[in-house]
């Protein structure tokens, strides 16, 4: 009886202690993840990590825009990022973060279109004007910001807020025309901070203002669609863009909008925005899901299509989706421009790799299926800058449109900054 009960108190010693165990282990753990959330909390709200994150990605957009300036100047213009300029960073010498993913906000709905009045419905003029002054005064205010930062890319030294650089200058040659090591370019991030730098050619993408009928049939052909289904895309979206209010066969127009609820009339204007595509016929079921959230379909459309590309598409950066609907439509072999960017040994990323650029001979060219060789841009004219930098939970992203065929207003860059925006998609 006696060893029975001395049993029994053993086994509860036991019990008390390995409950006091993992109370001490659950004491320590929780201490650990508030230590963790405070220090996270700190990075996240101190005023002077967001500021230095800002600075920072304006900083980062000088170099790349010095980066785009000096391969230019070297090779003549800009063709493909091939050339090195895809990858700023590390054109210049730095590395770019594998640790930091896209910061971009999911993509959300414009807000919903307004009410019909007595005279008019949706998208009305002041409406239109009210956006394009806000995105303007948004783009006037980031270039003051970017004029007040001392950050010349063409001199030879400079120091500000913990960054150290020292830029030589590079003569062309034949092996390294236009590059820069990480020994001829060094350039330091402020201690901690983390940044991903990349630029995507516009002019690779199907242009929405200088467009045909039968190239969207195509391309939403191309994309899976049935043939009603493509019809109706293409038709709305063309009535949409038009400036008339003419309904075409499978499209719609205001008529068709002011019997929704709420009713909203027809843009009959450019698209300023691929969130806008919600409220047209088509895309409003096919793009997005019933809460009105982007689906992939969308997200294909928006990285084939440009708001801002012109004329004949960059072959060099071109999509498999894009070349798929240009052969069709201009009866050539896509794998004949594949072929020829690829080089002999037919594998992209190597040093035979060539781009298609003005001055070559015509013999060496793609042709169609005619042997006329194909009409393309050589050149790019449009680029799109993605710049996220993070310190921490901190994350900053600042987006730009640069125009490569235009000086900026008064000389300060050698390229024209149509529009930037920090922490929210462009379009």
């Amino acid at each position: 009886m006696f060893s029975t009960t001395r049993q029994q108190r053993k086994r509860r010693g036991v019990v008390i202690v390995l409950a006091l165990g993992m109370i001490l282990l659950m004491t320590w753990l929780a201490l650990e993840i508030l230590r963790g959330v405070r220090q996270d909390l700190a990075v996240t709200t101190s005023p002077v990590s967001r500021t230095q994150l800002r600075e920072t990605a304006y900083q980062l957009l000088e170099v790349s825009i010095g980066v785009l300036a000096e391969v230019k100047r070297f090779e003549g213009g800009i063709y493909s990022p091939s050339q090195g300029w895809g990858l700023p960073l590390t054109y210049a010498g730095m590395a770019h973060s594998a640790k930091l993913k896209s910061a971009l906000p999911q993509e959300t709905p414009p807000p919903a279109p307004p009410a019909n009045s007595d005279d008019e419905l949706g998208f009305d003029e002041t409406e239109q004007t009210d956006t394009t002054d806000t995105a303007q005064a948004e783009t006037d205010e980031a270039e003051s910001f970017l004029n007040d930062l001392v950050f010349d890319v063409e001199n030879a030294e400079a120091a500000q807020d913990g960054f150290e650089r020292a830029v030589t200058q590079v003569e062309p040659s034949a092996e390294t025309t236009g590059q820069m090591s990480a020994e001829t370019a060094l350039i330091e991030l402020p201690p901690g901070i983390q940044a991903r730098v990349r630029l995507f050619d516009e002019s690779g993408k199907l242009s929405l203002t200088d467009t045909s009928e039968a190239r969207w049939l195509l391309f939403f052909e191309q994309m899976g669609f049935e043939d009603s289904e493509s019809k109706t895309l293409t038709d709305s979206l063309l009535d949409w863009i038009d400036p008339d209010e003419e309904e075409r066969e499978n499209g719609a127009e205001t008529e068709t909008y002011a019997q929704l609820d709420p009713p909203y009339r027809s843009a009959n204007r450019p698209l300023r925005d691929f969130r806008e595509l919600r409220y047209v016929q088509g895309f409003k079921t096919l793009f997005f899901d019933e809460r009105g959230v982007p689906n992939e379909y969308y997200n294909t459309f928006k990285a084939n299509v440009s708001l801002f590309g012109k004329g004949e598409v960059n072959f060099n950066t071109a999509s498999e989706l894009v070349l798929l609907t240009l052969a069709e439509e201009r009866d050539f072999d896509p794998d004949q421009v594949l072929t020829f960017l690829a080089g002999t040994d037919t594998q992209f990323g190597t040093e035979d790799d060539r781009i298609l650029r003005p001055g070559l001979d015509d013999s060496e060219l793609p042709k169609d299926n005619d042997g006329n060789v194909l009409p393309a841009n050589r050149s790019v004219n449009f680029i799109i800058a993605e710049i996220a930098v993070s310190d921490g939970q901190s994350i900053y992203v600042l987006n730009a449109l640069l125009d490569l065929t235009q000086k900026h207003p008064g000389g300060t860059y050698p390229f024209r900054i149509v529009r930037i925006t920090e922490n929210q998609p462009l379009f």
